[in-house]
């Protein structure tokens, strides 16, 4: 197990001084970033192999959202690599000890130079212990584009979407598409999945079907090829007739 305490921060919260799930899904990439900094295996030890992790899918799990100003505490683990992919746990805990949100992820190495995967080799995977996968409903990680979604006006991959892969980082897709829920949308779980890396200048096309139970964001190419597609979940309580 892999952590670091912090604390929520203005410029993390929404409206309602609320993490957003943008600022949810930086903390869990921080951790996990900072563990292979810790194991000497991080960002500048990829790019000197010319490797990098590139995740495939997440499943968010979130019973609050922490407020401005709350102490967290932010963990991570893998519990699996085998071949070219990884699966890891995320977890943040309030000042109590209460696990208030949770993940699921899985990751694949990739060849920087082909853009492929690779095999994980002995001297990343022998460096992480593995620990035993949390509790988290395991679901379909395919998303669906439904027929009835709805085409929103394109979106070009700006300079600060990328990340150290030069590519879009995954967590500016969740940022893009969090902006087609409704302000009255209490997200109580989420899933993504990557299909594509896009590239600056990319266009992302957004397409975006509601339902009073859940939303799907679908970004894709001109094409409708997706580069990822995103599914949130309304907290149930919160559930209306119609969105």
């Amino acid at each position: 197990m892999y952590e670091f305490d912090s604390r929520v921060r203005y410029s993390e919260v929404d409206s309602n001084q609320n993490l957003t799930v943008l600022g949810l899904i930086d903390y869990f990439q921080d951790c996990s970033t900072f563990q292979s900094e810790d194991l000497g295996i991080g960002v500048d030890y990829l790019n000197e192999h010319k490797v990098g992790w590139v995740v495939v899918s997440y499943h968010v799990s979130i019973e609050r959202l922490p407020r401005l100003g709350e102490h967290i505490r932010i963990q991570t683990f893998p519990y699996n690599l085998k071949g070219m992919f990884g699966s890891r746990n995320y977890a943040i805990q309030d000042d109590a000890g209460n696990c208030i949100a949770c993940a699921d992820s899985l990751w694949v190495l990739v060849d920087l130079a082909t853009g492929k995967p690779t095999r994980i080799p002995a001297d990343i995977g022998d460096r992480y212990e593995l620990g035993t996968p949390l509790a988290i409903e395991k679901t379909n990680r395919k998303i669906i584009l439904p027929e009835d979604a709805v085409p929103e006006e394109p979106i070009p991959v700006q300079r600060y979407f990328l990340d150290t892969n030069h590519h879009m980082n995954n967590g500016k897709y969740i940022m893009v598409a969090q902006a087609y829920l409704p302000k009255d949308f209490p997200v109580a779980s989420f899933r993504v999945e990557y299909r594509n890396q896009a590239h600056l200048g990319d266009l992302l096309h957004p397409y975006v079907a509601s339902y009073p139970d859940k939303i799907i964001v679908s970004l894709c190419n001109e094409a409708k090829v997706p580069f990822a597609s995103l599914e949130f979940y309304r907290k149930a309580e919160d559930s209306k007739a119609s969105v």
